[in-house]
């Protein structure tokens, strides 16, 4: 027993000490040196950073329809790779010889309208987070343009984190080059800092300004590099810690991935839209046919509107604070939300405070939990709420590790149309206290597995022991 012991904690070292020893403080990201055309792949991601990890991506968003600098959420469409490119090699575009293109260390893009200030298709150069932590990004943003072609169009870039806190839209960084002869400048620095989680995403946006009534395009060079400063300090639940979602929000994230952490590195948070009849469904249908959420990080254009969607600028959508559930007319499918929480230790936890539901329609509410077994039991549940805030009482619960709380959230259609509003910045769940876990030294030997085999019994009837029900 102790030489096999010794075995898994040395393999645990070695597999420890290789995940971690993947990405020291230090570690520099460079778009322009980890270039490496990785266009077969099926992700079509521009290049891995060296260690294998496909971190650049290469993306482009259709404005073409509207005017103006607006932020239109997580691009749309991957660029394509293509070797040849009107005559240049090795160019990332949306179309054969089809602005716009990034290479390696340029990005370009054109406008034409009879509108000044007009621009359409900004091109995105997307940094995947593969660690936790804080970053620094600094380099230079250059205009490079021919002035034989009139010299006078303008660059725009901005650097925005997909996970912005508290849900803006505001980008981390941003400017405008203009050719000297328009009295610059044809250069910016960029120096700043911020905390990323993995599968964070952090993107330059680079659009060319067009001039009244032509077509114009510019190019820049992205001379600027991302570093790994600092780690995120390893999570510590002790009595007592409160996970409260609007406290540890950090938003959309990667496309595909629907999680948010709770500030410790713990993916605890999910989210997930569900047919109004599975949601109400008695067999709990809502469980195995629930879709995850895309994040969206301004909903319909609008300011302070980050958050999870069914499809862009669709129902339902989950800020920070609360959401929206139902449907956009009476013509479409009425869909809930789905807040899911993921217990990170194992340990008896106590659900308080109040949400509340707007005036626009019913809502049903119900708060459930699910095992590792996959069985669903239920907390509490609200029916028919209408313009009112809802105490839930103290919901009282044991979750071992990796065992869920699901918030659903329902607006009632046969009552009225279309839709309802929620505000759940008051719900916290508490850890009141620890369960050792059967892999500790107290459960080494025989004891643990007949242990494992009792718990795996008795499970679910300690849990509905350990329930205590929120007031309906």
């Amino acid at each position: 027993m102790k030489k096999a012991l010794g075995l898994l904690a040395a393999l645990g070292l070695v597999m420890g000490s290789a995940t971690a020893g993947l990405y020291n403080i230090g570690h520099v990201w460079d778009q322009s040196s980890d270039w490496n055309l990785a266009g077969s792949n099926p992700d079509r991601h521009l290049s891995d950073d060296g260690l294998l990890e496909p971190t650049w991506y290469y993306r482009w968003y259709d404005t073409s329809a509207t005017a103006g600098r607006v932020y239109y959420g997580y691009p749309q469409w991957n660029l394509t790779y293509f070797g040849s490119w009107y005559g240049s090699t090795n160019r990332w575009s949306r179309a054969m010889n089809q602005a716009p293109y990034i290479a390696q260390g340029d990005v370009y893009a054109q406008g034409s309208s009879t509108t000044a200030g007009y621009h359409e298709d900004p091109v995105a150069l997307v940094w995947r987070s593969p660690v936790e932590g804080s970053v620094r990004i600094q380099g230079t943003m250059t205009l490079n343009y021919d002035p034989t072609g009139g010299g006078d169009r303008d660059g725009y870039f901005e650097f925005r984190r997909n996970s912005t806190v508290p849900a803006v839209c505001a980008p981390l960084a941003s400017g405008t080059l203009s050719p000297s002869a328009a009295g610059g400048p044809t250069s910016l620095a960029v120096d700043f800092s911020t905390v990323v989680f993995k599968d964070d995403v952090l993107t330059l946006y680079y659009y060319a300004v067009a001039q009244s009534g032509r077509t114009s395009w510019a190019t820049m060079t992205d001379d600027f590099t991302i570093t790994y400063t600092a780690a995120l300090p390893t999570p510590q639940y002790a009595n007592g810690y409160t996970w409260n979602r609007r406290s540890t929000w950090s938003g959309p994230k990667f496309p595909g991935v629907n999680v948010d952490d709770d500030g410790q590195t713990r993916d605890v948070w999910s989210y997930y839209y569900v047919a109004r009849a599975d949601f109400v469904s008695p067999t709990n249908a809502w469980l195995t046919n629930k879709q995850a959420m895309s994040g969206q990080n301004c909903w319909f254009g609008q300011a302070n509107s980050a958050g999870w969607v069914r499809a862009t600028d669709l129902l339902p959508i989950v800020t920070y604070s609360g959401g929206t559930v139902g449907a956009h007319n009476s013509s479409q499918p009425n869909y809930a939300a789905l807040l899911g929480w993921k217990a990170p230790v194992w340990g008896l936890y106590e659900i308080a405070g109040s949400f509340s539901v707007g005036n626009q329609g019913y809502m049903d509410v119900f708060f459930k939990g699910v095992d590792k077994y996959g069985v669903v039991f239920d907390l509490a549940s609200w029916n028919n709420l209408l313009n009112t805030t809802q105490d839930v009482g103290s919901i009282v619960v044991e979750l071992d590790r990796g065992e869920s709380i699901y918030m659903g959230y329902s607006f009632d259609s046969t009552i009225s149309q279309y839709w309802t509003t929620f505000n759940d910045s008051n719900i916290n769940i508490t850890l009141l206290g620890t369960i050792p876990e059967p892999g500790t030294l107290a459960f080494v030997g025989a004891g643990l597995l007949a242990l494992a085999r009792r718990r795996g019994r008795t499970s679910r009837r300690r849990r509905e022991r350990a329930v205590t029900p929120g007031r309906a």
